[in-house]
């Protein structure tokens, strides 16, 4: 991860390249670092797609949804970002991090009584 951070791709490879002899392509978490590589490259689309398919496979993959979510938010998607952050706290109703981040971007979009709304879930 802290290849990914630095935005070194080599380090990113040759660690990805381990963990996949170590624990296959197919392991949900391999794909997610996977999709963290295609992030550092801006290659959101193709991340978008690797975190969708995780997804399908695993509706519940919280780590997944909150890339999603993250990518939707980078790329200035607000409306995405917020009908997936819904999506999220749907499942996850508990999560404090989740509703204090929607707040924020119904804050953003001066949608005051739905931040409103969210801080009293908090």
């Amino acid at each position: 991860v802290a290849g990914l951070d630095m935005n070194r791709e080599d380090i990113v490879n040759a660690c990805l390249i381990q963990l996949i002899e170590k624990f296959g392509a197919s392991s949900l978490r391999i794909r997610r670092l996977q999709a963290m590589r295609l992030e550092m490259k801006e290659r959101w689309d193709d991340a978008l797609e690797v975190l969708d398919a995780i997804l399908e496979e695993d509706v519940s993959n919280s780590s997944a949804r909150k890339r999603k979510i993250a990518i939707l938010k980078a790329q200035g998607e607000t409306d995405r970002a917020v009908r997936e952050l819904v999506k999220y706290l749907q499942v996850f109703m508990s999560d404090q991090e989740s509703w204090l981040e929607l707040c924020e971007l119904y804050t953003m979009e001066q949608e005051y009584s739905k931040a409103a709304y969210c801080m009293e879930e908090l």
